[in-house]
């Protein structure tokens, strides 16, 4: 045990050093590094993650979970590439994105990257990460396009008791599911509905929601403006139970649904989830609207 303590220490020390750091997001980025080494590496600091070939943003890496690593050392060609693709497409053409579920706040950075005329609100309950979503928002000089709300979306204002996984933060949840309870701390937050803290003059255009099992919940909470806006919405949904639950609220709006895989978008009747748990999240996009 103590010798696999000093050799995290060394590897600490080592990849702590700007000029090893470096060499080895270069690496990865070429796919030279393999998945099994980068994952398994330190990452902290700030490093500037590309948008395509044409923007950027700047972005700390202080979890040092698997999600900071991904972006640390991938970028955008890492975890659910395939859903920025779509969210970058839709975030050029709308004056409002809703954040929900925000993490340290990729969705929130690339929505201002890609249009300068964006506003965003994000919604991240776990105060330690929220402070992360505000460094990266100030980071890149934006704060005036941005509102980070330290709060749950959820159906209604209040309080609620918020399930941190000890593992992974980012699978954090109010939903009582004992999947998500197992192994957890336990906070209580402030709860906020949606339709609470956007003006009906505020046009949104899209919706990024994860949430851990509580989307049927931050569904309910928004009711007023979606019927108002019919923003796209691109949702994580892996229970078939609150998949239904979530049909519930936007069917009645005309909403049609598609799954969005590593080729592409899938039109569905309705949202089934993966059994793969490979693609996890799905565009729902009002009649009314078209895509590309």
């Amino acid at each position: 045990m103590r010798s696999q303590r000093n050799i995290r220490k060394m590897v600490g020390r080592v990849v702590g050093n700007k000029n090893i750091t470096k060499p080895l997001r270069v690496l990865s980025n070429r796919g030279l590094l393999p998945q099994y080494i980068w994952t398994r590496l330190p990452a902290y600091g700030i490093v500037r993650i590309g948008v395509g070939q044409e923007t950027s943003f700047l972005f700390s890496a202080k979890r040092n979970d698997f999600l900071d690593r991904c972006y640390f050392y991938r970028g955008l060609d890492s975890y659910e590439k395939e859903t920025f693709t779509i969210f970058i497409s839709l975030a050029r053409k709308v004056s409002c994105v809703l954040d929900i579920g925000a993490h340290s706040g990729i969705y929130t950075l690339i929505a201002c990257a890609v249009n300068p005329g964006v506003k965003v609100i994000a919604f991240e309950p776990i105060p330690y990460i929220w402070n992360n979503l505000v460094e990266n928002i100030y980071l890149n000089g934006w704060e005036n396009r941005c509102m980070a709300v330290c709060a749950a979306a959820s159906e209604r204002s209040g309080t609620g008791t918020l399930n941190i996984s000890r593992e992974r933060e980012y699978f954090s949840s109010l939903d009582t599911n004992p999947d998500h309870g197992e192994g957890s701390n336990k906070i209580v937050v402030p709860t906020m509905a949606v339709d609470d803290i956007i003006h009906e003059s505020e046009e949104v255009g899209l919706i990024k929601i994860d949430v851990e099992g509580h989307e049927y919940n931050v569904l309910l909470g928004a009711r007023r403006m979606l019927s108002r806006n019919l923003p796209d919405i691109i949702i994580e949904c892996t229970d078939r139970e609150v998949c239904d639950h979530v049909q519930e609220v936007l069917d009645p709006l005309g909403y049609n649904y598609y799954h969005i895989t590593g080729n592409g978008l899938v039109s569905m009747k309705s949202i089934i989830p993966d059994e793969s748990h490979e693609f996890r999240n799905y565009l729902c996009v009002a009649g009314t609207r078209q895509l590309g």
